[in-house]
């Protein structure tokens, strides 16, 4: 973290949108994991810890089950828009290391903390998803900035004072 912090910044986004994969994809599981997330305050490399269990150690009642796995599943597939802005981006090829096709998307924040980088991966995935089920036909790609430079030529883009992390191309 202190020795290569955009590096950091970039392994807490990536971890984050492998978090919300294995969500998303253990979400219909009878027994989906439990993560915890930054175990340990004095170990900043280690973001997060999945729990498996058994089915054997658990105590089914299938109306509450089935109850918690629809709110889990709307939870998961929610933006929250209280740490993020999702900005539209103008096709721009005035930026040496991207081309910016239309309809991309910038994941901006107003922080800069491992929390928040951790969530701008989440976002992403269900982004993502969101938008490949509304455009069954288009591909999807996620592009995290990889330094502050990249992240001003951003924000050049857009007009507010948010911090742009990641950008989703429309392949």
């Amino acid at each position: 973290m202190k020795k290569e912090p955009n590096k950091y910044r970039i392994g807490v986004i990536q971890a984050g949108s492998v978090i919300q994969q294995c969500r998303l994809a253990m979400l219909n599981q009878e027994n989906p994991p439990v993560i915890q997330i930054f175990p340990s305050i004095m170990e900043n490399e280690l973001v997060a810890i999945f729990r498996f269990s058994s089915s054997k150690n658990i105590v089914k009642r299938p109306d509450m089950h089935s109850t918690l796995q629809h709110k889990a599943k709307k939870n998961l597939l929610q933006i929250d828009r209280s740490l993020f802005s999702i900005e539209e981006l103008p096709k721009s090829s005035r930026l040496d290391f991207l081309d910016i096709p239309k309809n991309s998307l910038a994941i901006c924040t107003y922080a800069e903390n491992p929390f928040t980088w951790l969530n701008v991966g989440y976002q992403a995935e269900v982004l993502k998803k969101d938008l490949k089920q509304n455009n069954e036909a288009a591909s999807f790609y996620s592009y995290i900035l990889k330094n502050h430079d990249e992240q001003k030529s951003i924000s050049s883009l857009i007009s507010t004072q948010l911090t742009p992390q990641l950008i989703i191309f429309r392949l």
